[in-house]
């Protein structure tokens, strides 16, 4: 605008400056002042086309402009609440991880606490040496014993 306003301001000053010499010439020069103002009037009409071509392009910009912020808004939006749900799924996947760690390391001690095939072979040898099952029980033993001073006391009562 202020291209536009100096230049106007230079014609009108040229206008002025040519009404002078008309005025002094008298009236020579009539027809190319008339020249003169038709090429002014078509210089300010053709930077009014321009200067209104400009303002549609700038209001197109702007938009195009704002309609693209708002598309990135909304992306952005997206993508963050994408990243929250992947960081919930990762948070809950890490728990079963260390869950996973946690049973795994509790089998490990139980294979690890449990008996080897060689120590139940050797074990297996002591018991077939052993025999428990001829051993007697404390019942059994008992009652022996009662059997026992049960006949001594009846083979001495005939002694005497």
């Amino acid at each position: 605008m202020p291209l536009f306003s100096q230049k106007t301001t230079n014609d009108t000053s040229t206008t002025n400056t040519e009404q002078k010499k008309e005025s002094s010439s008298g009236g020579k020069n009539t027809l190319e002042d008339q020249q003169s103002e038709k090429r002014f009037q078509q210089n300010i009409a053709s930077l009014t086309a321009h200067l209104s071509l400009l303002e549609e392009r700038y209001s197109r910009l702007r938009t195009q402009v704002q309609f693209t912020d708002h598309e990135l808004i909304e992306s952005k939006k997206n993508i963050n609440s994408k990243m929250k749900a992947l960081d919930q799924e990762l948070d809950d996947l890490s728990i079963s991880v260390r869950d996973i760690k946690d049973l795994v390391t509790g089998l490990r001690q139980e294979v690890l606490q449990a008996a080897r095939k060689e120590d139940l072979a050797v074990l297996e040898r002591y018991l077939d040496l052993w025999e428990p099952l001829s051993f007697a029980t404390r019942d059994e033993v008992k009652r022996v014993i009662q059997e026992q001073r049960g006949t001594r006391g009846a083979s001495s009562a005939k002694a005497r």
